[in-house]
């Protein structure tokens, strides 16, 4: 049974060309952003986690098997930047799945105009045209938990099937334990599979173990995945305390619900306008759901688990713009009632256009010049040193070095807040961290303004303050300037090589002139400039700073 319209020929050639058309276009469109869009900051954090797991670093077991999929990926490319583009390009096809699921599963629910339809809807969306190929989880967990739901929907649920599900779904909980937010969706589909077959004892023992079996699945990757990371930590060497230096921020943010005011509620107002239509459809689908005739209480049951994954704004906290590709997924197939009304009431010309022009001004307005600055700092930087070196910054661009600190996301700050105590300070007394990339609003506030850095604990402000110099656009190493005339007493936190810049030193009480070299221990150290300009120390151990200027843009785009 089928959601029906009107039209004579719903599935004339003309009603399929033009929303198949209009998909087309957006997908050649987002293929070049692909290659053009700046990496977000999550995506560096994503390809970091490769490369720890690589080193043999600590990493959480949950939201972190992806980095058995991508160890390949270090090898094909000559920076982050373009590795993670090339990581894009798998992305993408994941995207392709999901949109041949959602396409599968409306054939099958409905017609292939309104399938298309659906299609449409979804690509075009501004969020999911910006993000649906975004080098994270949600492109991976929304393929899988899409296939998942297209074999519930459309197979015979024979023991092949079963298996299909059950690998698909319990891996899809280990991409991101944030698949339980398609539980509505699966849950209605299961009820309506099994009204289907007149509530057949059969029919639910294979629905049972379709979910049975992914529990299994997931738990055996689970302990799989974490039996590699041990294993990893153990061959790398690496002291798994001091790998999680950065746990109190990585860990962070343990509530992922909140009651009130969404956190991103001004991400929910952009998504609106960058997809009206498709606000529309989701706005009436209830109402459409609830008046439809066709097909009983179950296909009602049906589409409104399709559609429920919607509310997750009103209460789940990571609604960042890339969760839109995530959820509204399977929300364009609760739409399916919706849009046989909408249907009736306007041609497939004109609602392929309507899903276009406002996925055009998205497009229009994309700044493709960002990802160059992006590259060359991350070029820059991991040039720098002929040996991986442990560094601070906002979400680990660099991912070929350690990152010292973690993910100074809001609620990684939180995390790190809650703490109760200096962080920075401390992993400085105990790591040499010769290199901090000020790629964050926070860092730049820090660095370079006159107080104390707001999320930050004062001590923690004080001392990347007073333990790094700027060298090359955002990059700064660790050293002290010293104005002129001036004598002090201070603490290096970043023991190693220095070389003196900028005019003849005492340090000690031993006279070190420009250009030298000399060895300092962590520890007070008294620095005397007699002459009358700013003289500095700069970590020494790197290679050659380039001689062209570092770009002047910036390094991210917002949402």
């Amino acid at each position: 049974m089928t959601v029906t319209t009107p039209n004579a020929s719903p599935n004339s050639a003309q009603s399929v060309m033009w929303p198949a058309v209009a998909i087309a276009l957006l997908l050649a469109a987002q293929a070049t952003l692909v290659f053009t869009r700046a990496i977000n900051w999550d995506e560096f954090f994503f390809y970091s986690q490769v490369h720890q797991f690589l080193r043999g670093e600590a990493l959480p077991p949950f939201n972190t098997i992806h980095v058995h999929l991508f160890t390949w990926l270090p090898a094909v490319a000559d920076n982050g930047v373009d590795a993670i583009v090339i990581a894009r390009i798998v992305m993408l096809l994941c995207e392709l799945v999901t949109m041949g699921a959602i396409y599968a599963i409306g054939v099958r629910l409905a017609d292939r105009t309104s399938a298309l339809i659906a299609v449409l809807a979804y690509i075009s969306a501004g969020f999911v045209l910006q993000h649906g190929f975004s080098f994270r989880v949600d492109p991976i967990v929304t393929a899988a938990l899409m296939t998942g739901l297209a074999i519930l929907v459309t197979a015979r649920l024979s023991i092949i099937a079963i298996a299909g599900f059950a690998l698909i779904a319990g891996f899809a909980g280990m991409v991101t334990i944030k698949a339980i937010l398609f539980a509505p969706a699966v849950a209605g589909v299961a009820l309506w599979r099994w009204s289907e077959s007149d509530f057949d004892r059969r029919m639910a023992l294979r629905l049972m173990a379709c979910f049975a079996g992914a529990i299994v699945v997931c738990a055996l990757l689970y302990l799989y995945h974490s039996g590699q990371l041990a294993r990893s930590l153990a061959s790398g060497g690496f002291d798994g305390v001091e790998a999680r230096g950065d746990g109190m921020l990585r860990s962070a943010g343990t509530s992922v619900f909140f009651l009130g005011v969404p956190p991103y509620i001004q991400m929910v107002q952009k998504g609106l306008w960058t997809a009206p239509l498709l606000a529309l459809l989701v706005v009436t689908a209830p109402i459409a759901i609830l008046r439809n005739r066709d097909g009983g209480v179950w296909r009602k049951v049906l589409f409104l688990g399709f559609w429920l994954p919607i509310l997750t704004l009103a209460f789940y906290r990571n609604t960042a713009p890339y969760y839109y590709a995530f959820m509204l997924a399977p929300v364009v197939l609760g739409t399916l009632p919706a849009i046989a009304v909408l249907r009736r009431h306007a041609s497939a010309p004109i609602l392929a256009i309507a899903f276009l022009l406002p996925a055009a001004v998205v497009l229009l307005k994309e700044d493709r010049a960002v990802i160059d600055n992006q590259r060359a700092l991350v070029v820059t930087a991991s040039l720098l040193f002929d040996e991986p070196v442990d560094y601070f910054d906002h979400n680990g661009m660099i991912a070929g070095y350690r990152k010292a600190n973690g993910f100074m996301t809001p609620w990684g700050l939180e995390g790190y807040r809650a703490h109760g105590q200096s962080m920075f300070r401390t992993i400085m007394e105990t790591r040499t961290v010769p290199l901090l990339v000020e790629n964050d609003e926070l860092l730049v506030d820090l660095l370079r303004g006159s107080t104390s850095a707001e999320n930050l604990y004062p001590e923690d402000s004080r001392v990347l303050r007073d333990n790094y110099v700027p060298v090359w656009g955002a990059i700064w190493l660790a050293g002290k300037e010293i104005a002129g005339g001036s004598s002090i007493s201070t603490e290096i936190l970043v023991p190693g090589t220095y070389r003196v810049e900028g005019g003849d030193l005492a340090i000690d009480g031993a006279a070190v002139a420009t250009g030298s070299t000399v060895h300092l221990e962590r520890g007070e150290h008294k620095i005397a400039n007699t002459s009358d300009r700013t003289a500095r120390i700069v970590w020494a151990d790197v290679d050659k700073l380039p001689t062209a200027p570092a770009p002047d843009g910036r390094l991210w785009i917002g949402f």
